[in-house]
């Protein structure tokens, strides 16, 4: 039959083809996030070049999160120990925002216009950005239930001053210099 039949160079006879499914590798992140309480209609990976990126981090994940009322930038990275972490973090507010300012540990200071809050412990740093507002409380709670305790959190609302809390077992208490 094979004399009869023209065969193939690319496909030989009895040679399986396998088949790629095309999934949504967004569906387990944002599913993760829905589970958590954090009402996500769609996600987005981002590739945009941040400060943090600089730093050697072990992984590290950045999210565009879009709710009914909300944009959100979550971004996070994950160091091998808590002075990488450190060093990482210090640079990063030695020249943060759009016009690169100073910001001392402690400082109260308006960074930008949106509300962020950065959450820091041994190994890792999130920094989260929204364009209306930011339930601290809540994002704290589920992304310490994942990574663990934090050690320091640090929250701006709308067109405010940051606010610096760290974590004495596991209790947030406001950031005194």
């Amino acid at each position: 039959m094979s004399d009869v039949m023209g065969s193939s160079e690319r496909y030989k006879e009895g040679s399986h083809v396998a088949v790629e499914s095309e999934v949504d590798s967004t569906l387990i992140p944002e599913s993760w996030f829905v589970s958590q309480g954090i009402p996500v209609t769609s996600l987005q990976f981002r590739s945009d070049r941040m400060f943090l990126d600089r730093f050697g981090e072990k992984s590290k994940d950045k999210y565009r999160l879009i709710t009914s009322a909300d944009t959100i930038l979550y971004s996070k990275w994950v160091y091998e120990d808590s002075l990488k972490v450190m060093n990482a973090f210090t640079n990063w507010i030695n020249c943060i925002g759009d016009n690169c300012s100073t910001l001392f540990f402690g400082e109260q200071k308006n960074i930008q216009e949106n509300p962020l809050q950065i959450l820091i412990n041994d190994s890792t740093l999130i920094f989260i950005e929204g364009s209306n507002q930011i339930d601290f409380k809540h994002w704290a709670f589920v992304l310490g239930n994942l990574e663990g305790s934090w050690n320091y959190s640090i929250e701006q609302s709308r067109k405010s001053k940051t606010r610096w809390y760290s974590f004495v077992e596991g209790k947030r208490k406001k950031l005194e210099l």
